[in-house]
């Protein structure tokens, strides 16, 4: 009777599997970035008295997380894809894909903070940050071109311009892919002027580039993620790789905490990626990794659902509701922490893969436009 009981249970909430054995350090790091971004948002409405300066400044470094996370798409793109894409048909099939997994969590969350933003408007309800709820912004996030410039700053769910920047790389994926079958080291070198000419040009950092100019942002790093692919065997070589791995984490979270440069930041964060490919081409895997790998599934719906989850907890509860200072406003910003993670597995489980399946069955059913031309015919 309990193993019927745990298989039903398992049938309605299965639990969580990394997608593929092959890239478990890059899953691993994937949801230790997803909670870096978490703890950076929740910074803010800490109540720690003198130490309140300290840690948020310490918190800010950990945004160039959303740059590594460019490096990681760059190479698991590169990974799944390099193969495959190969005429126009192949493209647009990868397109789609890459559509039918952003877009419906990116719509959903878009819609509730426009609704939000409607419902004080008619309420007169003053709000926060009231430039998110610009409605001149919602075309540019409805078309994920909310990282282009056509807004000047964030709108509505204020992460998805990064998800913006990603949608630009897959739309030039060819032309990387391009260049990588020519000569990989093509693309690192392309990666290093990307990088060389975001430093220096005389401008604000590229690295807090968001609304306007954050596709740009993701070029160096999503392009140094393609070319480790390219030349992931010789970093099959490196040894002390799952060493390096762990050690470049610790490195990092040590340079955040006595504030270290971001950009040295982003460069550990580099290396770090580039020990996890390493040590997943050995296929070195700790058991730790393999328990945070487990979790990497969780990192698009956690990275886009937790301003949603510190908007309840500590814009509405804490601030609006119970005017929370010291030990219960952080209990509250704790709870919304650990609050995080069962959202976003519910919308894992029942939102976003029965929206993902239902999107890949309407792509197979449509014809493709320009299939046969793409085939000489």
């Amino acid at each position: 009777m309990d193993s019927y009981c745990d298989r039903r249970i398992h049938r309605v909430f299965p639990p969580l599997r990394p997608e593929s054995g092959h890239l478990l350090h890059l899953d691993a790091l994937r949801v230790i970035a997803s909670a870096g971004i978490v703890v950076l948002h929740l910074a803010g409405f800490l109540d720690a008295g003198r130490m309140n300066d300290r840690i948020v400044n310490s918190a800010r470094s950990l945004s160039v997380f959303v740059d590594m996370f460019f490096v990681v798409s760059g190479f698991v793109i590169a990974f799944v894809y390099f193969a495959k894409l190969i005429d126009l048909k192949s493209y647009l099939s990868f397109l789609r894909k890459r559509l039918a997994r952003l877009g419906p969590l990116h719509w959903l969350t878009l819609a509730i903070f426009a609704a939000i933003g409607l419902t004080a408007h008619f309420r007169h309800v003053q709000m926060n940050h009231a430039e998110l709820f610009t409605p001149q912004c919602f075309p540019s996030s409805l078309l994920f071109l909310n990282s282009v410039g056509f807004c000047p700053y964030v709108s509505f769910n204020a992460v998805s311009w990064s998800i913006s920047a990603e949608m630009v790389m897959y739309v030039c994926v060819p032309l990387l892919f391009w260049i990588m079958r020519r000569h990989t080291a093509g693309a690192g070198l392309l990666a290093a002027i990307a990088w060389l000419a975001c430093t220096f040009v005389p401008m604000t950092p590229w690295y807090t580039w968001t609304a306007a100019g954050g596709f740009i942002r993701a070029i160096p790093s999503f392009v140094f993620g393609a070319w480790l692919f390219g030349v992931r065997g010789t970093l099959a070589k490196l040894p002390f790789a799952s060493w390096g791995f762990w050690l470049g984490m610790l490195a990092f979270v040590g340079g955040c905490s006595i504030g270290v440069a971001r950009l040295a930041l982003l460069l550990t964060l580099y290396a770090t990626v580039a020990c996890g490919v390493a040590a997943d081409a050995q296929k070195r895997t700790s058991r730790v990794v393999s328990k945070l790998a487990a979790g990497g599934q969780l990192t698009y719906s956690s990275y886009m659902l937790h301003p949603l989850v510190t908007m309840l907890f500590l814009n509405i509860l804490a601030d609006r509701v119970l005017h929370a200072h010291g030990w219960e406003r952080n209990s509250l910003i704790v709870l919304a922490f650990l609050a995080v993670w069962p959202v976003s597995y519910l919308s894992l489980i029942f939102f976003e893969r029965p929206a993902r399946r239902w999107l890949g069955r309407q792509a197979k059913e449509a014809p493709i436009p320009g299939a046969r031309l793409a085939h000489g015919g």
